[in-house]
């Protein structure tokens, strides 16, 4: 229910099992059984997700890429985001 009406831009699966999922205007994770999509936003000023990565030796961090161009780093799962140097 927390994605209907909105566009997905990309999705990527957390190192603790959850799906995250980018859109237009936010970012969302969702339980590991699919059941609780919530937003989570805490730290990211610009909310159209454009794409995710999982870090591949450290499964706690993953990246997001937004638009305009911005990329952050959450070393939670997703929980929470702060910005890496700005993209010029």
């Amino acid at each position: 229910r927390g994605l209907v009406g909105r566009k997905c831009g990309c999705i990527a699966k957390s190192g603790d099992g959850r799906l995250a999922v980018g859109t237009q205007d936010f970012f969302v994770q969702v339980s590991k059984d699919g059941a609780e999509w919530k937003p989570s936003m805490q730290g990211i000023a610009r909310p159209h997700i454009t794409c995710l990565a999982r870090h591949p030796k450290h499964k706690h961090l993953l990246f997001a890429g937004a638009s305009p161009p911005a990329v952050y780093m959450s070393a939670d799962y997703g929980t929470t985001w702060q910005a890496l140097a700005p993209l010029e």
